[in-house]
């Protein structure tokens, strides 16, 4: 079961390319791939935030062994929602830069940018169960996470099915995909804030809440998709072009991180997020360092 939960990723996209080489051509499914391959990256960044969360997430699981699930109420809260804003500008930023890519060198794969933003969305929510997750597996619920999993599986599955033959192609893959995504988000955290705060009703607002910021910073990418700054994709020279395209992308990225924080500010303004999200930057900013062999060596 654990092995199950750590792949799921990696089945949910796994099925999503099966059902494309089996209805579709090739070259739907290498644009869906090189989507897949961006949204991976925020994962890949936050996944030592998430584990350092999961060892104390152990730790308490030990000391308040007992009916009482009020003191888990901590991982729902500020250190969570700074976590799903990392992952949101993580994402983001990812997306905007392959935008940039694609209008400078990489123009073939033009039509897996909105497959990207589609894909987006629902994981920007499907972030939300990976603390609810840890609390499950802590308080010995695998099961419930596996029935739900292989439940979300199916039901993506089926969309895609159906999606493809309605005509919808790889865009409707990805909208079952995201859908099914936010399927398994809202069961995940239903079962799980039920049993922290007593009643489903705060597992609502809170999807509610990321729905909405999702939605946002998604029409932020749309808009970012559609417009530029300056039309730089037919320069001719490929020196000016990189750098205008990185102005363009300096404009828009700095415009999300404006949206991402002010949407996520505003709507979890309970949560004073000021105080976590200091030591979750600096660690992904101490990881980037070390992957691009800036940092000093201890």
């Amino acid at each position: 079961m654990i092995f199950i939960n750590q792949i799921n990723d990696s089945i949910f996209w796994s099925v999503d390319l099966l059902i494309l080489a089996a209805m579709m051509t090739t070259s739907d499914v290498g644009l869906y791939s090189i989507a897949l391959g961006v949204l991976a990256i925020a994962p890949t960044l936050s996944r030592g935030v998430a584990m350092k969360v999961y060892r104390k997430i152990m730790v308490d699981g030990g000391k308040y062994a007992g009916p009482s699930r009020k003191h888990f109420r901590k991982y729902t809260e500020g250190i969570f929602v700074s976590y799903l804003l990392l992952n949101s500008l993580i994402l983001g930023l990812s997306i905007l830069a392959y935008i940039v890519a694609i209008r400078i060198i990489l123009t073939q794969y033009t039509d897996s940018i909105l497959i990207m933003i589609i894909l987006g969305f629902g994981y920007m929510v499907y972030t939300s169960r990976i603390f609810p997750g840890f609390y499950l597996n802590v308080t010995n619920q695998l099961h419930k996470r596996l029935v739900i999993f292989v439940t979300g599986i199916g039901l993506n599955a089926l969309l895609d099915y159906l999606l493809i033959i309605m005509g919808y192609g790889k865009e409707g893959v990805a909208f079952a995909c995201s859908f099914s995504f936010l399927f398994i988000s809202v069961l995940i955290l239903g079962i799980s804030f039920k049993q922290i705060y007593g009643n489903i009703r705060s597992a609502l607002f809170f999807l509610l809440k990321l729905c909405s910021t999702s939605a946002i910073l998604s029409g932020i990418l749309i808009i970012s998709y559609k417009w530029n700054v300056v039309e730089y994709a037919f320069i001719s020279n490929i020196y000016t072009k990189i750098l205008w395209g990185a102005a363009d992308f300096a404009i828009k990225g700095l415009m999300f991180v404006i949206f991402c924080f002010g949407s996520y500010l505003l709507l979890f303004k309970k949560y004073n997020l000021y105080r976590e999200l200091k030591p979750i930057f600096c660690y992904v900013g101490y990881q980037i360092l070390g992957r691009l062999g800036v940092r000093e060596k201890t």
